[in-house]
C-alpha cells in the first residue's frame, strides 16, 4: 500500500488501521520531509499524538515505512529511482489523502500546489509493473458538491455535471477538479481493470476512543466560544459528522475492497448516463466511481448537540447566529478568544441572509462496502463528552 497524508489526522488513522490488517505487509508513507529520520520522526509523532502507536505490536509497527518526499510535484515524487521502481513493483493500492488546506487561497494557487502531485500518483498507478494496476483512491471532500442545485437531492454518488457544484473557495474547487481528473484517468486508461475511486468525505470529528480533534478547526472553535464568551449559536442544521476512526475504516474498506471477497466493490446504483462519444468506456467510468462518506444518520445542532455539550460540562447561552457572532466580536482579542479569528467566516456561513442549507447525501454505494457506516449513531453522547474533555485537557490550553 502507498499512502499520502499519513501525518494528518485522517491519514494517521488510515496508516494505523492498515497496519492492523494481516493481509497488508507494507505501508509506504510519503512524508513531507527531507531525510528518512525526519520522515520517521514526523510519522511516529503523529501516531503518538493521536494515541495510535502504542496499540500496534512490533510487527505491525514494522509495516510502516516512512519515505521522505519533500514534494509530490516531482515526476518521481521526490524519491530516488530505486525506491520509485520498488513502488512500481510492489504497490497494490494507492490512498491519496494529502491535500493543502488553505481556505484563503484561490483555485489557481491550490491547483498548482496539489494537481501535479495527483497526476504523478496516477502515473505511478498507470505505469505499474504489476500484472494489474494498483487501485487509486482519492480522498475528496463534500465541499466539492455542497452547491449542487437544490433540485438534486440527495446528492448522488457521482460526478456533478458542472464545476459550479463546489463551494466557492479554492480548496473545494480544487477537490472537484481533482475528482474529474481521477475519473478521466480511469476512463482513458487502456487497462479495463484500473479501479480509480473518489472517496468524498464529510465533516470529520474526534475519534471514538479518545475524542482527539484539532482544536484550531472551525467547529472546535465554535465550541470554544462557550468558554471564551459564554455563548453558542442556535443553528437550524442537521450535520452528518463521522468520527475520524470510522472515516479511516471506510477509506480502508473501500480502498482494499478488491482484495476482500466479503466486501466486494459495490455495484453501481446510478442512473444510466448519456453516452459520451469522446470515450469508449463503460458508464461507471464516465460518471466516476464515487463514494459519499458521511453519517447516514443526521442529528440536529440545537436540539441534540447543544444539550450534550451542556451535559459534558460547558456552560453557555444559546443565541441566534447573528447575536452569537456579535458576542464573539465583543472580545476582539484572539489570544483570550481564539474563535474571533473566524468571526467573518462564521457570519457568512451561519448568519448571512441566505441562511445555511442542510444537505442530504446518497450513501448506498459506500454503505454496501462499509458495514460500519450502517452501525454508527448520529451523535453518540459519550463521544461529545470525550471531545470536550480532550479540548479542556489539551486543546484549549494553547
Amino acid at each position: 500500500q502507498l499512502l499520502t497524508g499519513a501525518t494528518g489526522s485522517l491519514g494517521s488513522h488510515i496508516a494505523a488501521q492498515l497496519s492492523l490488517l494481516p493481509n497488508v505487509h507494507k505501508i509506504y508513507c510519503l512524508i513531507r520531509a527531507t531525510s528518512p529520520i525526519d520522515a520517521y520522526t514526523r510519522l511516529h509523532a503523529s501516531l503518538q499524538h493521536r494515541r495510535l502507536y502504542s496499540n500496534l505490536s512490533p510487527s505491525q509497527k514494522s509495516k510502516l515505512i516512512a519515505l521522505p518526499s519533500p514534494t509530490l510535484n516531482h515526476p518521481t515524487l521526490s524519491l530516488p529511482s530505486a525506491i520509485y521502481t520498488t513502488l512500481l513493483t510492489e504497490t497494490t493500492d494507492i490512498i491519496h489523502s494529502a491535500w493543502s488546506v488553505n481556505f484563503n487561497l484561490h483555485l489557481t494557487s491550490l491547483a498548482q500546489e496539489n494537481l501535479p502531485g495527483l497526476s504523478n500518483l496516477l502515473t505511478l498507478a498507470l505505469t505499474s509493473h504489476r500484472p494489474t494496476p494498483p487501485s487509486f483512491n482519492f480522498c475528496s471532500s463534500v465541499s466539492a458538491v455542497v452547491n449542487t442545485p437544490e433540485s438534486i437531492s440527495p446528492i448522488p454518488e457521482s460526478l456533478p455535471a458542472s464545476l459550479s457544484a463546489a463551494q466557492s473557495m479554492g480548496y473545494a474547487q480544487s477537490k472537484l477538479v481533482a475528482e474529474h481528473i481521477t475519473a478521466n484517468a480511469a476512463a482513458a486508461s487502456s487497462s479495463p481493470t484500473f479501479p480509480a475511486r473518489i472517496l468524498r468525505i464529510g465533516q470529520v470529528i474526534g475519534d471514538t476512543t479518545h475524542g482527539i480533534w484539532n482544536p484550531s478547526e472551525a467547529i472546535p472553535l465554535i465550541f470554544q466560544s462557550a468558554t471564551t464568551v459564554g455563548a453558542l449559536p442556535k443553528l437550524d442544521e442537521s450535520p452528518r459528522w463521522l468520527p475520524v476512526d470510522v472515516v479511516a475504516r471506510a477509506v480502508v474498506d473501500i480502498s482494499l475492497a478488491d482484495h476482500n471477497p466479503s466486501h466486494p466493490p459495490a455495484p453501481s446504483n446510478l442512473p444510466e448516463p448519456t453516452p459520451n462519444p469522446q470515450t469508449r468506456e463503460d458508464p461507471e467510468k464516465q460518471l466516476g466511481n464515487v463514494y459519499n462518506i458521511v453519517n447516514p444518520t443526521p442529528f440536529h445542532w440545537t436540539t441534540d448537540l447543544l444539550p450534550q455539550l451542556r451535559a459534558a460540562g460547558l456552560d453557555f447561552e444559546a443565541l441566534e447566529p447573528k447575536d452569537w457572532v456579535a458576542r464573539l466580536r465583543s472580545v476582539d482579542d484572539p489570544v483570550r478568544n481564539p474563535p474571533v479569528k473566524l468571526a467573518e467566516f462564521f457570519r457568512e456561513k451561519y448568519a448571512g441572509e441566505k441562511g445555511f442549507r442542510s444537505l442530504v447525501y446518497e450513501t448506498g454505494r459506500a454503505r454496501a462496502v462499509v458495514g460500519a457506516l450502517g452501525e454508527v449513531e448520529g451523535l453518540e453522547e459519550g463521544l461529545v463528552g470525550r471531545m470536550v474533555g480532550w479540548f479542556k485537557g489539551v486543546g484549549w490550553k494553547a
